[in-house]
């Protein structure tokens, strides 16, 4: 974590000295967005770029970025063919559909710089060491925002204003492939999630999902009274 707001503390000034001689790019940073009725989210990067021409900063090409720093191992893979996260996918395609955007840029930045015989093994360059990026278009990124704001809705339906409902189940959809089907989180204070099988514990981890929410702190209050 700290590493983490290292480099975003750091990539702030190298953002303005890219941008300070360019009149045909805006960066807004740190952009918060609802998502749909019950969610809200924080955009790491908003890249407004002027079209030719264009005399209205509505007619802008809007471009969202999603930036996750990641270890070696980590971004070893995903640079050889693994790609990102779909956490990080499914998180920038709700925000980059919540602006309209014409573009979603994942971008990687390893905390630890590759060695450069592994890069030049591999065909990277001096960049490739340390950060790569994956575009998605809207046909690609509006049907997974889409997607997953349903399932946010249904959840906010189901667990909230129906009187007596009890123990709800806090799942995933079938779609995630980071969580697999069946997983329930467990404490939603951490976003921490459980696989049983014939009531043993087969799988574990921790979905981001959870910090984005607005409910967050009703839903960990409800599942402390047992809803």
């Amino acid at each position: 974590m700290g590493l983490g707001s290292i480099v975003h503390t750091h990539l702030s000034p190298a953002i303005e000295r890219w941008v300070a001689n360019d009149m045909d790019v805006i960066v807004h940073e740190e952009m918060e967005t609802p998502l749909g009725e019950h969610g809200f989210g924080h955009i790491d990067m908003v890249i407004e770029v002027a079209q030719q021409g264009a005399t209205d900063p509505e007619e802008n090409k809007k471009i969202v970025v999603e930036l996750k720093t990641i270890n070696g191992t980590g971004f070893k893979k995903s640079i050889q063919g693994e790609g990102p996260r779909h956490g990080a996918v499914l998180q920038g395609s709700l925000y980059a559909n919540a602006l309209n955007a014409d573009l979603l840029v994942v971008c990687y930045l390893a905390v630890e710089l590759l060695s450069p015989g592994w890069a030049e093994a591999k065909g990277f360059d001096n960049y490739g060491r340390f950060g790569a990026e994956w575009h998605y278009t809207p046909d690609q990124f509006v049907p997974l925002a889409k997607q997953e704001i349903e399932r946010l809705e249904w959840i906010a339906k189901t667990a909230h204003g129906v009187p007596g409902i009890e123990g709800v189940p806090r799942s995933f959809s079938e779609s995630d492939p980071d969580i697999p089907e069946g997983a329930v989180i467990s404490d939603p204070a951490t976003g921490i999630w459980h696989q049983h099988q014939d009531g043993a514990l087969i799988a574990k981890g921790k979905a981001w999902q959870c910090n984005y929410c607005r409910y967050q702190d009703l839903c960990v209050s409800d599942h402390h009274r047992g809803f």
